[in-house]
């Protein structure tokens, strides 16, 4: 039996949502917490048809586990199907958009600026990618030339120029960002200077949830928060991945997952907890030869799990939900 957990395409409820690779995921996205308001208001802000000019900027900050990842890729997903897909020549879905959400960056020398070092890394994979993508003419010597003396912003520059002469848009989803707000003003900078350009950027980090807060009433940066579940999520959650998939029996009552969901209320009950709780919860079931409905009690059990082997719930996957 299917673990309602996890979505088509994912192996793992450490995978995050990621609709422009996998379509069929649109559905399950769950209007829970702030991110279905967060979503509404990214696209309420973002100009579209004005990315042929200029570039965007959109940071996601949040808690770790609270749907940042997915929202991006929700983000990524919206601008692809409306620039790239819609373009004269039509692209496949998702081919001009390059996922650094996990990229591991490689060890940095312990005099390296990190910053900088970051900044040319990313520059470097946005120019690899271009040329796999084969959209528009890439100079690379004269992006290495640049990238070898750290202009890393001039170099990103001259990859997306050629890209201002075309109907298409770079996507670029940015590794997670640490405390470095200056390395998001140099994506700003660029996006100001530059159409066809759309960087979306998230962080854990409280300077950089600051700069947030910060720049929510301004119009250059489009800037989102996600929040902790609030008190009726879980159940709408749980709802949605079991009795409003009707092959997924569940005997759970709203009152029942209240009551079963404040055995974690040690911390803050985030979408990836959730998930993570309600997968091992669920996967006894989906091993069975002879399926049972889930019910309280599994979630109880695995919650006291969690607690008594100090298990937060967040699984394996770092900061990507």
């Amino acid at each position: 039996m299917t673990n309602p957990f996890i979505p088509p395409g994912a192996v793992s409820p450490d995978d995050p949502l990621c609709p422009w690779r996998f379509p069929d995921q649109m559905t399950w996205y769950a209007d829970v917490d702030s991110a279905e308001e967060e979503f509404q208001r990214f696209t309420d802000r973002i100009d579209v048809a004005g990315l042929a000019d200029r570039g965007q900027l959109v940071v996601i900050a949040g808690l770790k586990g609270c749907g940042k990842t997915s929202l991006a890729h929700r983000c990524a997903e919206h601008i692809d199907a409306r620039t790239n897909q819609k373009a004269s020549t039509p692209l496949e879905a998702g081919k001009l958009i390059l996922d650094l959400s996990r990229y591991v960056f490689p060890p940095f020398k312990r005099d390296d600026d990190i910053e900088i070092r970051r900044l040319c890394e990313v520059a470097d994979q946005i120019g690899r990618f271009l040329i796999r993508a084969n959209v528009a003419p890439v100079d690379r010597h004269e992006t290495a030339r640049l990238l070898s003396s750290d202009r890393h912003r001039q170099a990103v520059e001259t990859l997306i120029q050629p890209l201002e002469g075309t109907s298409y848009t770079l996507i670029v989803l940015l590794p997670p960002i640490s405390d470095f707000v200056n390395e998001l003003q140099q994506y700003s900078h660029i996006t100001r200077e530059h159409g066809r350009i759309v960087f979306l950027a998230e962080s854990s980090d409280r300077k950089v949830a600051r700069f947030v807060d910060q720049e929510r009433d301004r119009n250059e940066i489009i800037a989102l928060r996600v929040e902790p579940l609030d008190g009726g999520d879980g159940w709408t959650f749980i709802k949605d991945r079991t009795i409003d998939r009707s092959s997924h029996p569940t005997s759970i009552a709203r009152d029942q997952v209240q009551k079963a969901l404040t055995w974690l209320d040690y911390a803050p009950l985030t979408i990836g907890r959730l998930l993570a709780l309600c997968w091992k919860a669920w996967e006894p079931t989906a091993t069975s030869t002879s399926p049972r409905a889930l019910d309280a009690l599994d979630l109880i059990g695995t919650a006291d799990q969690y607690i008594r082997t100090g298990d937060t719930g967040y699984g394996t996957g770092g900061d990507h939900r």
